[in-house]
């Protein structure tokens, strides 16, 4: 459901060395008419996999890197993309680029190797141009939760399926409708176990306006009829004046 991009950073020189903020870079708009297109960069925090024996891929942004060793990242870089959109190019160019320890300039991977997305482009799937709901739950989920804290995500694909159910293809036109939808897959612990107890209470906050704030943000990208679980008639979202015209059916 979350759609990642897996950054390699290889010590190909005779010495060690270190490294830091591994992220990306791409050019944006230009100053001047004549003047060269500004250098954007950003250093997403890596996401770790979800299976504990899974050596392969790190998190952190510092690593010590002895000659031929390599440390790989995956990181979320949709955020990246849709911040620099629309872009004068119709698409955005990603390298990625890394920090060298004694080094003033970033090195950044081959031209060749960048990433070119459209800017009409929704995800990594050729030919589609919009996301199911489910998509948007989970990501925004996993980023909030991973980037406040170390834990490792449980049934946050429940917890998706749940939510795109019960809001069934109708997204509130207000904020305390919208708020209510969400509360009431919240409510029920089953279905967010995987929040660390200890911060259960702000962390169910911020992902409960993540939310709200994400799926407003992108209602004109999200494939409103692929609805994988039907919601359950006693589950309809009621809205602050029970008028049934304060709903709005995508």
């Amino acid at each position: 459901m979350i759609e990642l991009a897996e950054i390699v950073v290889e010590n190909i020189g005779r010495h060690p060395m270190t490294v830091y903020d591994v992220g990306f870079t791409w050019r944006g708009k230009r100053r001047t008419r004549w003047g060269r297109r500004l250098r954007h960069y950003s250093v997403p925090t890596p996401i770790t996999p979800q299976r504990e024996d899974d050596m392969k891929y790190a998190k952190g942004d510092r690593f010590r890197l002895e000659p031929a060793d390599m440390v790989t990242l995956l990181v979320d870089y949709w955020s990246v993309v849709r911040s620099s959109r629309p872009n004068r190019s119709g698409h955005v160019k990603l390298r990625a680029s890394v920090l060298i320890a004694g080094r003033r300039r970033t090195k950044r991977s081959r031209l060749k190797l960048a990433w070119v997305i459209p800017d009409a482009a929704q995800t990594a799937v050729d030919g589609l141009e919009t996301v199911p709901l489910r998509s948007v739950i989970a990501a925004t989920t996993a980023r909030v939760i991973l980037y406040a804290t170390d834990e490792r995500l449980g049934n946050i694909g429940y917890f998706a399926r749940d939510l795109e159910g019960r809001i069934a293809g109708a997204w509130p036109a207000d904020w305390a409708g919208r708020r209510a939808a969400i509360e009431a897959v919240m409510d029920d612990e089953d279905t967010m176990h995987f929040v660390p107890y200890q911060d259960a209470r702000m962390l169910k906050t911020s992902v409960l306006i993540a939310l709200i704030s994400d799926i407003e943000a992108r209602k004109a990208d999200i494939d409103w009829s692929d609805i994988l679980t039907p919601a359950p008639a006693q589950d309809a979202v009621q809205t602050r004046d029970d008028d049934p015209a304060s709903e709005v059916p995508i």
